[in-house]
């Protein structure tokens, strides 16, 4: 197990290098210069640009990003002046990991539970709502369903605040928006592995062996039905930790996404570039504990691992 979880680490820093080098060049192909303003004289643009180290020769700016990114120095802001992609990164993170870590729970207990009774009761009203349920939260966006949430609950019966992030009441909306997808994807998912599990052999002899229906749910089906279930699992803790950017433009959030947006638009290098590791890494941690997660759920991909 220690070899298996050693190669998928070094397999993740590998990644995640590679993806801090893809996105230095790929931003610096973006049309425009984070500088250019008629209403600026060139000279002072070329300071600007001689500050910030943007006149050096291309290789060597980027052998300083990832000397400073080994350092876990994300740099300044081009357009925020004086402050640090760590600093704003970490200014703004904490709004939305607790909106995601929020919606990951709601998303997961209630996906999986779902799943869970709609297999088990097939055909039945369960069934049917749990189907109705995903349909609507894979083939309805996001951002239509915050906006349609703060329209009547916020607008018309004035239940949840319309918008910002300040106290229990202000998350509700925001939270069940962001994790509507995650949790129709984990429901449906959840139940058409459970029904896969169920017609199984292994399953008839766990009941053929004197196993209660509770003890053969438990410890036959849904752990085995899990497997596929974790991969979306651990995909959706980096994207619901990291925030979405729509629903937080949609309900003023503070968070991540308002820094993204601003950066993209302002051409500004080291706060895009910034966001992106952070948000890959974030990406990157979660494949890894998906894998270990696997080793520990399937031991046959421990074996597989070593034989590899």
């Amino acid at each position: 197990m220690a070899r298996y979880i050693l190669q998928r680490v070094v397999l993740a820093a590998v990644t995640l290098l590679v993806l801090a080098t893809l996105i230095f060049f790929l931003i610096r192909l973006l049309p425009g210069d984070p500088f250019l303003d008629p209403k600026v004289p060139e000279e002072i643009q070329e300071r600007q640009r001689a500050y910030y180290g943007l006149d050096k020769p291309l290789l060597e700016q980027y052998g300083i990003y990832m000397r400073n990114l080994f350092q876990g120095d994300l740099g300044y802001s081009l357009r925020y002046t004086g402050r640090t992609v760590n600093g704003m990164i970490a200014e703004s993170f904490q709004y939305s990991a607790d909106l995601g870590m929020r919606s990951l729970v709601f998303s997961v207990l209630i996906g999986i539970g779902l799943g869970i009774v709609a297999a088990l009761k097939k055909g039945k009203v369960w069934d049917h709502a749990a189907i109705i349920i995903a349909v609507i939260g894979v083939a309805i966006p996001s951002f239509v369903v915050g906006t349609l949430l703060q329209y009547f609950f916020s607008v018309k019966l004035a239940i949840f605040p319309v918008a910002q992030y300040k106290s229990l009441a202000h998350t509700v909306l925001p939270t069940f928006a962001l994790s509507l997808g995650t949790l129709a994807t984990l429901a449906r998912l959840m139940r058409t592995s459970m029904l896969d599990v169920i017609s199984m052999d292994y399953i008839k002899a766990a009941r053929a062996k004197g196993l209660t229906e509770a003890q053969v749910t438990v410890k036959h089906q849904i752990r085995n039905a899990l497997l596929p279930v974790v991969t979306v699992v651990g995909i959706s803790i980096a994207t619901l930790l990291c925030g979405t950017f729509v629903i937080e433009n949609i309900f003023a959030i503070p968070g991540l996404g308002r820094y993204y947006v601003m950066g993209i638009q302002n051409l500004d290098y080291p706060l895009i570039s910034g966001l992106t590791i952070v948000f890959g890494a974030f990406l990157i941690a979660a494949q890894l504990l998906v894998d270990i997660l696997y080793g520990i759920v399937d031991p046959r991909i421990r074996v597989a691992g070593k034989r590899g």
